[in-house]
């Protein structure tokens, strides 16, 4: 809704209305060429037309918005390692690069299309590409960025139609990085984890000094699995434990110690106050 319907809106029918909340939905530009909303513009507009409604009104308005995407989109990065580059079979043979962190990180390309921009780093630190450029000596190419969550969705260059799109960018080599700018406000909140056990990525803060803190830890398996509980014995005569349910997982079928799991989630669970117990 525009500021002036906002407005019409509240003078007809809100008389009693203290505050307006013109909300969020500002144009980011994460992608070169994209529009970025102009808020100096947008806000002088909006403080004419709340002191033109107060003088006709009577009624003085406190404005609100909430830009809160504009201002940190651009400030999260998700960076992720290349695991192997590979070609498609078919007639349309395509390129794909496979990452470590996918749609189980960045949700959005999968939810809306949405494009990201990427820039391709070496394993020893030198940048090879970023969105729409090339270093010197680079070899270029058009490729398709995909996870390894074994899904369809599972891809961070989709187009508005869920298809698979080729980006250009340096042809990265197995052990470089992909990072994936625009990843900030809801990238981080709106990740799958936890599917085909994918563990939540952990998250460090750089300081403007270039100071660098974790801020987040990687999830461990046990976080992963601490709510699931051991199942009585069925009709076998075996029961299930989340000890075995964390060899399973964990490949280490026959060496996880009896009983360990069960008294570390057990420390760990919340006391009955939601508290985790000393």
């Amino acid at each position: 809704m525009s500021v002036d319907r906002a407005l019409e809106a509240v003078g007809s029918w809100f008389p009693e209305t203290e505050a307006l909340n013109l909300g969020g939905g500002f144009p980011v530009a994460r992608m070169p060429g994209e529009p970025r909303a102009d808020l100096t513009r947008l806000g002088e507009y909006a403080r004419r037309r709340f002191e033109e409604f107060a003088q006709r009104t009577g009624q003085r308005l406190i404005m609100e918005v909430e830009p809160g995407t504009l201002l940190v989109a651009g400030a999260g990065f998700l960076l992720t390692s290349v695991l192997e580059r590979r070609k498609g079979a078919g007639r349309d043979v395509m390129e794909f690069v496979v990452v470590d962190g996918g749609m189980d990180c960045l949700l959005r390309p999968m939810l809306y299309g949405s494009s990201h921009p990427f820039s391709v780093v070496s394993a020893e630190g030198r940048l090879l590409s970023a969105e729409g450029t090339t270093a010197c000596g680079t070899e270029f190419g058009k490729m398709v960025v995909v996870g390894v969550c074994c899904e369809t969705g599972d891809c961070l260059t989709l187009d508005c139609r869920g298809t698979p799109v080729a980006r250009s960018m340096a042809r990265p080599d197995r052990g470089d990085f992909l990072v994936v700018g625009g990843a900030g406000a809801y990238g981080s909140t709106m990740s799958v984890s936890g599917y085909n056990s994918r563990l939540q990525a952990p998250e460090v803060l750089v300081g403007s000094s270039g100071d660098i803190r974790l801020c987040r830890k990687r999830q461990s398996l046990l976080q992963l699995v601490q709510n699931e509980r051991g199942l009585e014995a069925g009709g076998n005569g075996r029961a299930f434990s989340s000890d075995r349910m964390y060899e399973a997982l964990s490949g280490a079928a026959g060496r996880s110690p009896g009983g360990q799991l069960d008294r570390q989630l057990s420390r760990d669970s919340p006391g009955p106050d939601g508290d985790a117990p000393a």
